[in-house]
Formats: structure tokens, C-alpha cells, sequence
């Protein structure tokens, strides 16, 4: 994907046009870049994830990493508890 959107420069300056909002003062936390924006748009739609899909995909904050590490956890656990019924 890393390489595709490198020739893809003009597709990137229209989402980040899209993503400027004309007349409206700048307040708040920045958002994602524009690349970013791109990238998640073709993951999900690549992978055909919902958006609560991709958030876990693309969370990388402690807590999003604790969330993902217990849901493997649960995950292992049922996987052992189908083993051992057999």
C-alpha cells in the first residue's frame, strides 16, 4: 500500500482538501493527516471492516493495547476450553 500511495500524491491533496473546512477557525486537537485518513479509508474498505473494527486495528494508545490483549486472552481461553472438550 506504502508504495501505491507514494504515486498517489493528487488523490491525497483532494482528501486533504476535504478534510480543510473553508471559513472555519482552526480550535482543538489536530486531526490525522491527510495520508493517514487515506490509508484508513483503504484498510477498511480493503478488508471490509466496520469503523469499530478499524479503531481496534489502528489503536495504538495503552489502553487500546490492553483492550487487544485481553480480547486474545478470551480468545486463547475458549480455544483451550474447545481442546480439552474433545
Amino acid at each position: 500500500m506504502s508504495q501505491w500511495l507514494e504515486g498517489q500524491r493528487q488523490l491525497t491533496s483532494l482528501v486533504a482538501g476535504d478534510l480543510r473546512r473553508q471559513g472555519v477557525r482552526e480550535t482543538g486537537r489536530h486531526g490525522l493527516p491527510a495520508e493517514s485518513v487515506l490509508r484508513c479509508a483503504l484498510l477498511k474498505r480493503q478488508r471490509q471492516l466496520s469503523y469499530e473494527e478499524l479503531a481496534f486495528l489502528t489503536e495504538t494508545t495503552a489502553n487500546g493495547q490492553k483492550m487487544r490483549l485481553q480480547q486474545r486472552y478470551r480468545m486463547f481461553r475458549l480455544v483451550l476450553l474447545l481442546l480439552h472438550r474433545n
